[in-house]
C-alpha cells in the first residue's frame, strides 16, 4: 500500500485534510501531522519519522506554504536526502522555489476538485489507486447530502465549500439559501453572492489561461503575445498572470529591448530594518521607529538605467509619447500634459545613468517595459532597495564599513556622473552596482504614508549622487525624499521585477 506524506501550511489545513480523507477512502495510507503526532511526542522527530516511512509526498502549494520554513525543510529532506517522489498539488497560485519547477503539478486551482483529484490518483507514484472507486464529491456536510440539509446547515458550510473550489455545489447551495424565508441573520447574503461571483470569474480566467496554454504550440510568438495581452485585458485582475511560463517562451527578455549593460540580480527573501529619517522628515516620515520588514524574493537591475536605455523608450513609436504609459494617475497625466517632452540628456555617454528624470517618467518607463517583456517591472520599494544594498549583515555601506572613496563610488568628487560599471569594488553583497553615489534613485514608496499607490505624493530617494557632499547620503539607511515631478541632474532610477529571474535570462 502506498504511504503518502502530506506537507502543507497551517492556513491550508481544510484542503489538506479533505485531500487526506479522500485518499484514505481510496486505500492510501496517509501521514498528516495533526493525526499522526501523539500528545507529548517531539514534533521534529515525529516529522522525520513520517518522512522516512512514506513513499510519496504530496506538497500543497500556496503562497503560505511556499514561504513556510517547516514546509521547506520537509520537501528538501524528502527530495534531497530520501530521494523520493514529490507531487505538488497547486491549491493557490504561488511562486515556487526553483528546484520545484521541473516537477509536474496537479492544478486544483484552475479546475474543479473532482477532475484534479482524479488526475492526482493517476499520477505515476499513485497509479495503484487509480482503479479504485471514486470518492463521493465533497461530502462536506454532517448529513453527507449537501443540498438536503437545513438552511442553517447550508449557510454554515457555504464558505467551506467555496474555499474547497466546488463552485457548482456552492452555487446550488446559495440558490437554495436565497430562495428561503429562513436565512440566518448572521449570513450576509450580499457578501456571499459577491464572493461566489469573484470565484466564478477567477475560474473563468484560469480556464481561459489553460486554453492559451494548449494553443501556444500552434501559434507564432507574435500571435501568442497578442493572445496573452488580450487575456490580460479581458481579466484585469489577472494582469501578467502566467503560472506556466508562457511569457518566458514568447516574449523577449529585457536584453532584447534595451542595450547593455543590463543584468538582473536575484535578491533572496529576507529581513531588513529601516530607520526613520529624522533629518529630512522629523515629523512626517511614515516610519515612527526602527522597523523590521520581511521581504519576499525579487530581482533588481544590476545597474541604474542608462542614457542609451532610456532613449529607447523616448524614441520608440509606442514609447514616451504614448498616453497609455501615463494613465496610471491623474497627477502623472497632468504632469505629462504640461511637459510633453523629456529634458535633454544632461551628460552625454551611453553608459552614464540617465538623469533629469522625474518619478513620473521613471514609472512610465516601467509601464512601457512591462508591456514589452510581459512581466511586471517597477521601481524598488523603500524596503527592497535597502535589502538589495545591505544584505543580511546590517552594513553601513553597500561594500561594508570603509568610508566612501574614489575606488568605491562617485560621491561629490568627480563633478559629473560616471559609467554605471565603473565601481565594481563598491558593489552590494549581491553584486548590485552603483547603489551609493552617481545618481539618487527614485523608489516606489511615498515618504509620508509608506504607500506604493501611484499618486502625487513625495517619494523616497536612495543612494546619494555625484554632487552629494554628505557621507551619510551614501549609507544604505539614508532615506531622503523629493517631489515626484522634480527633474534634476542628480536623479535617476533602477528597476525591479517582483519574481526571481531564471539564471539563463538577461545575462
Amino acid at each position: 500500500m502506498t504511504r503518502i506524506f502530506i506537507s502543507y501550511s497551517r492556513t491550508d489545513e481544510t484542503f489538506a485534510r479533505k485531500l487526506a480523507a479522500d485518499l484514505e477512502d481510496r486505500g492510501a495510507d496517509i501521514w498528516i501531522d495533526r493525526d499522526d503526532i501523539a500528545a507529548g511526542d517531539d514534533w521534529m522527530t515525529a516529522i522525520q519519522g513520517g518522512l522516512d516511512s512514506c513513499d510519496v509526498m504530496i506538497l500543497v502549494v500556496s503562497p503560505d506554504s511556499m514561504i513556510s520554513p517547516n514546509v521547506e525543510v520537509e520537501w528538501k529532506y524528502f527530495r534531497n536526502e530520501r530521494k523520493k517522489p514529490i507531487i505538488p498539488a497547486l491549491w493557490k497560485p504561488a511562486t515556487r522555489p526553483f528546484p520545484l519547477h521541473p516537477l509536474h503539478y496537479i492544478d486544483f486551482h484552475a479546475q474543479d476538485y473532482d477532475p484534479a483529484f482524479k488526475e492526482l490518483c493517476n499520477a505515476p507514484p499513485l497509479k495503484d489507486m487509480s482503479s479504485l472507486p471514486p470518492v463521493t464529491p465533497l461530502d462536506l456536510l454532517p448529513h453527507h447530502a449537501p443540498l438536503s440539509g437545513s438552511i442553517l446547515d447550508l449557510s454554515t458550510e457555504f464558505y467551506s465549500v467555496l474555499e474547497l473550489g466546488d463552485l457548482n455545489l456552492a452555487k446550488q447551495m446559495l440558490d437554495r439559501i436565497s430562495a428561503s424565508d429562513e436565512i440566518p441573520a448572521f449570513f450576509v447574503m450580499e457578501q456571499a453572492e459577491r464572493s461566489l461571483e469573484i470565484a466564478l470569474k477567477s475560474r473563468d480566467a484560469e480556464r481561459a489561461y489553460e486554453m492559451l496554454l494548449r494553443q501556444e504550440k500552434h501559434l507564432a510568438p507574435e500571435q501568442a503575445r497578442a493572445a496573452l495581452r488580450a487575456f490580460w485585458d479581458t481579466y484585469p485582475a489577472y494582469q501578467y498572470y502566467d503560472p506556466k511560463g508562457i511569457v518566458r517562451r514568447v516574449f523577449p527578455p529585457v536584453t532584447a529591448i534595451l542595450p547593455p549593460p543590463f543584468e538582473w540580480v536575484n535578491i533572496p527573501a529576507g529581513n531588513v530594518t529601516l530607520t526613520p529619517d529624522t533629518f529630512h522628515r522629523p515629523n512626517t516620515d511614515y516610519l515612527k521607529r526602527d522597523t523590521l520588514f520581511e521581504i519576499p524574493a525579487f530581482a533588481i537591475a544590476k545597474y541604474p538605467i542608462t542614457n542609451a536605455q532610456y532613449q529607447v523608450f523616448v524614441e520608440a513609436d509606442e514609447g514616451y509619447h504614448d498616453p497609455r504609459w501615463w494613465m496610471y494617475s491623474e497627477a502623472a497625466q497632468t504632469w505629462h500634459t504640461r511637459r510633453p517632452d523629456p529634458k535633454e540628456i544632461a551628460y552625454s555617454g551611453d553608459d552614464l545613468p540617465r538623469t533629469n528624470l522625474s518619478w513620473y517618467e521613471a514609472i512610465s518607463f516601467c509601464y512601457w517595459l512591462s508591456y514589452q517583456i510581459g512581466q511586471i517591472v517597477t521601481l524598488p520599494t523603500d524596503q527592497e532597495w535597502q535589502r538589495a544594498a545591505q544584505g543580511d549583515d546590517g552594513r553601513t555601506y553597500p561594500w561594508g564599513e570603509e568610508l566612501p572613496n574614489e575606488r568605491l563610488c562617485n560621491l561629490g568628487d568627480m563633478g559629473h556622473p560616471t559609467p554605471v560599471t565603473q565601481y565594481p569594488d563598491g558593489a552590494s553583497p549581491y553584486g548590485v552596482m552603483d547603489m551609493s553615489g552617481n545618481v539618487w534613485e527614485w523608489c516606489l514608496t511615498a515618504c509620508d504614508t509608506g504607500s506604493t499607490v501611484l499618486d502625487g505624493n513625495e517619494r523616497i530617494m536612495r543612494g546619494g549622487s555625484w554632487y552629494s557632499m554628505r557621507l551619510t547620503h551614501a549609507a544604505c539607511a539614508s532615506r531622503p525624499d523629493d517631489h515626484p515631478g522634480e527633474q534634476i541632474v542628480g536623479n535617476g532610477f533602477r528597476i525591479v521585477c517582483n519574481v526571481p529571474i531564471a539564471p539563463t535570462e538577461d545575462k
